[in-house]
């Protein structure tokens, strides 16, 4: 019998085992918007990945490239896991059936040829839940956490922040919106959305952020 020749392009596996992970699967749980799931349309992080997925075929295919490429290139990289003390503060956290510890939420941006990255930790719905920072001299990296973490987890005016993202004002300043906590004296799933001014300065030859 003949062996027949795969029909599948380079990235194609790749791109299927992300597909089967759990981790892709559970992004049908979290909305990108307020869920009222009882009779409409509503979009999820999984629904909003897979469209923005057919956009990138699409315009791949409108410019004669291959579209697998468009999607899953290459393996995973591990950049980031709970390691210090303050990012170990979720284990101790009684509203948790299981000891479970996060670094999530990245947002990763270059400046002066170097990478750096925020991510959150700790629990989501408690007022420990924190912005950090880690640099890299590329993408992949190896990444570096900053000394001076957590960047912002809490403050006179707020509590739990986390889970932030990078943008450029019209003014050519750089900010960052980033959630918190609704009510810090009973910490919950219940956030708000907050924007505040983000400065990096290079001390001793390490990037140090601020949010103000």
């Amino acid at each position: 019998m003949k062996h027949r020749k795969s029909i599948k392009r380079r990235g194609c596996s790749r791109i299927g085992r992300t597909y089967d992970c759990k981790a892709f699967r559970r992004l049908m749980h979290k909305t990108q918007v307020f869920l009222s799931p009882e009779g409409d349309h509503y979009r999820t992080r999984l629904t909003h990945t897979l469209e923005v997925a057919q956009i990138a075929r699409t315009i791949a295919r409108s410019l004669n490239l291959n579209e697998d490429l468009t999607e899953t290139v290459g393996e995973h990289v591990l950049v980031a896991t709970p390691t210090e003390d303050f990012e170990r503060l979720s284990l101790h956290e009684p509203r948790l059936k299981a000891p479970r510890l996060w670094n999530e939420g990245p947002c990763v941006m270059e400046i002066n040829g170097e990478y750096v990255m925020n991510y959150s930790a700790n629990y989501f719905a408690s007022n420990n839940y924190a912005i950090c920072l880690a640099t890299a001299k590329t993408p992949l990296g190896p990444w570096k956490k900053a000394q001076n973490n957590p960047v912002l987890s809490q403050r006179e005016d707020l509590f739990g922040a986390g889970h932030n993202a990078f943008f450029t004002g019209k003014d050519g300043v750089l900010y960052t919106a980033f959630h918190i906590q609704t009510d810090p004296q009973n910490p919950s799933a219940d956030r708000r959305t907050v924007i505040g001014k983000v400065e990096f300065e290079l001390e001793n030859g390490k990037f140090v952020q601020r949010i103000f």
